[in-house]
């Protein structure tokens, strides 16, 4: 047994190659986990950070809405206070344009009452 044969000699050496190759590999192993388990840490926090934006951003829509319907209601209001408006305004215009037609033909029959008894007054008195 003190003789180490060639076959065995060259097992031997190929152990300690494929032990070497297995630490390398080993090493390298722990090189990539001290990589990738700080970055699954991050992973996880951006997660949390990206769902609390989320949640940030839905609160702020959600008022926005609330904020938003209130103005629209008002600018609807005053859009239909205005319509009115602009319905009474034209009626009042119509009433004023009626008006105006009955008072100028009223002072055209009395301008023509008035000329007439002019005319006859000379006339009725002479």
């Amino acid at each position: 047994m003190g003789e180490i044969k060639e076959g065995e000699k060259d097992i031997s050496v190929r152990i300690k190659e494929v032990d070497s190759e297995v630490s390398e590999i080993d090493k390298k192993v722990d090189d990539l986990r001290d990589i990738v388990l700080p970055l699954a840490e991050f992973s996880k926090q951006t997660a949390e950070n990206t769902k609390n934006i989320s949640d940030a951003i839905n609160s702020f829509t959600n008022e926005q809405r609330k904020t938003n319907s209130k103005l629209w209601q008002k600018t609807n209001e005053h859009d239909v206070a205005l319509a009115t408006h602009g319905k009474n305004s034209r009626a009042t215009w119509e009433n004023w344009k009626t008006n105006v037609a009955l008072i100028s033909a009223i002072l055209g029959v009395i301008g023509i009452i008035i000329s007439g008894i002019f005319a006859l007054a000379p006339m009725l008195f002479q």
